[in-house]
């Protein structure tokens, strides 16, 4: 794993419940509102991405993943004055190409805006990515034998190696560390690489 980082954004979830944890903010109740996307408009932006002819396109030869629904702000817009648009950032990961799928919308107007496709960006690593990298791990014999018995939490992290000679480079991979009420395991150190269906065991 010479040459490997691991990326910042990761996603923690307990073996046990599932639950995501994330890092907590404290902006004020203005700013809460002005950058929280509401139920009924991700809904609205999603659905205003992903039906688009280019999206289609994309999934029909490889899976597309939804990362994040967040507030699209406009420095120029903002410098201006409000003109009372609502933009928002959809961001999709396509796994084929490694490549995230930025697409800028406008509820206002209830159109898309923009789409950028942007090649091996380290987006950060969605529910349904987790889930299938945890199955594949842990129905890993090397690894079911390693934690069997033991009260553990998994935590996955996004890796990749600027090695263009490893393998694993421009592959989605995800770090697994166990961490009991002790602290972390030593091992088993645990890669998977979504990419190509792959269990790694350190």
């Amino acid at each position: 794993m010479n040459g490997r980082c691991l990326v910042v954004l990761s996603l923690i979830v307990s073996l046990v419940a599932g639950a995501c944890v994330t890092a907590a903010r404290t902006p004020s109740a203005e700013a809460a509102a002005d950058f929280t996307v509401s139920a009924d408009e991700r809904e609205q932006a999603v659905g205003l991405a992903e039906g688009t002819r280019d999206f289609k396109s994309l999934t029909v030869e490889q899976p597309v993943y939804l990362i994040d629904v967040d507030v699209f702000r406009d420095k120029e817009v903002e410098e201006a004055g409000d003109d009372g648009s609502r933009q928002i950032l959809v961001t999709h990961y396509a796994a084929g190409t490694d490549a995230a799928v930025l697409t800028r919308v406008d509820l206002a107007e209830n159109r898309v805006v923009d789409v950028e496709t942007v090649p091996h960006l380290p987006v950060r690593l969605s529910q349904e990515e987790f889930e299938m990298a945890k199955r594949l791990a842990l129905e890993d014999p090397r690894v079911a034998a390693a934690l069997r018995g033991q009260d553990v939490e998994v935590e996955a992290q996004l890796s990749r190696t600027a090695d263009e000679n490893d393998p694993q480079y421009r592959h989605r991979v995800v770090h697994f560390l166990f961490k009991t009420p002790n602290g972390y395991l030593d091992e088993p150190i645990v890669y998977v690489d979504l990419t190509a269906r792959q269990v790694v065991v350190e």
